[in-house]
């Protein structure tokens, strides 16, 4: 297993999602990814996948996923790639009862952090909705072995408000684990990388503006462009590249009234044009970034 990148990129991190899908076998036993991201100078944010339809009011359930979740921990603690855990992605979305999701964040930073102090741990959410609220047990005051938050945000072409709404919510560390656009425009069905490559210039221009490292007032420790590579398998048919938008969002240009625009096999800043063979070719968006990252 490799991870490709280009070594000129200047990118520091990359979010694995999913390192542990359930069962969790095979991958736990498998270093490949983790020594090709180190060997070029990569750092990966460990995620842990947390099923979003298991009842969590069960304490089997919850000793179950602290069971798996200990034993990646306890797996990869000592890799030089290992930058940080995430327990979850938009399970606060999914879960019936939130507080019985954030109270199992509580419990899972906590034991991992028995076992691994060195490596800070954070939680996945949907946007920032659910951050900070104390009746289902999100405020800082209830996770207080949470590190650091992590949010998906598709707000279009700006993030509007969200850091200075950030900072009402919580004071931990924001990281912005996905953020950007797809490279399809819905209206007609053709690829549009420049409105592609605009949005997420626009978007690394705000988080630059809001990163923590460079004022301590500020917010942000960073972020992980969504994404990498185009993932064919999302819609329709698994083995070809589908132009069929499965959900609708107005803040993007190419929004009609009830209409779906977001294309989820399109969000690649790399791009292929076969499953046999492979070969990833950059789109504008990804010498917009590297452009970026440079300076």
């Amino acid at each position: 297993i490799t991870i490709e990148t280009n070594k000129t990129f200047y990118v520091d991190f990359v979010r694995w999602e999913n390192v542990t899908p359930p069962p969790q076998t095979a991958i736990l036993e498998n270093r490949g990814i983790l020594d090709s991201a180190w060997s070029q100078h990569l750092y990966v944010v460990m995620g842990f996948w947390v099923d979003r339809s298991a009842d969590l009011s069960k304490n089997w359930v919850r000793e179950n996923l602290k069971s798996a979740f200990m034993q990646l921990v306890s797996k990869w603690k000592d890799h030089p790639a290992v930058l940080m855990w995430a327990f979850g992605n938009e399970v606060d979305v999914y879960a019936g009862r939130k507080e019985n999701w954030f109270s199992l964040v509580q419990e899972a930073a906590l034991a991992a952090k028995q076992t691994d102090n060195s490596h800070p741990v954070m939680t996945v959410n949907q946007d920032i909705t659910r951050i900070g609220n104390e009746n289902i047990g999100s405020h800082d005051d209830n996770l207080e072995n949470l590190d650091i938050w992590g949010a998906n945000v598709y707000y279009g072409s700006s993030f509007g408000t969200l850091f200075d709404n950030y900072k009402n919510k919580s004071t931990k560390p924001l990281f912005l684990t996905e953020w950007g656009c797809d490279a399809l425009d819905a209206r007609d069905n053709t690829e549009n990388e420049n409105m592609q490559a605009e949005y997420l210039d626009n978007l690394w221009t705000e988080i630059s503006e809001n990163l923590s490292a460079e004022n301590e007032n500020r917010v942000c420790i960073g972020g992980t462009v969504f994404e990498w590579s185009d993932e064919w398998w999302k819609a329709g048919n698994y083995e070809t590249h589908d132009n069929l938008a499965t959900w609708s969002s107005s803040y993007y240009y190419d929004y009609q009234a009830g209409a779906n625009n977001m294309n989820e096999e399109w969000w690649g800043i790399m791009k292929f044009t076969s499953l046999e063979n492979p070969v990833k070719t950059p789109r504008q968006a990804y010498y917009t970034l590297k452009n970026r990252w440079t300076q």
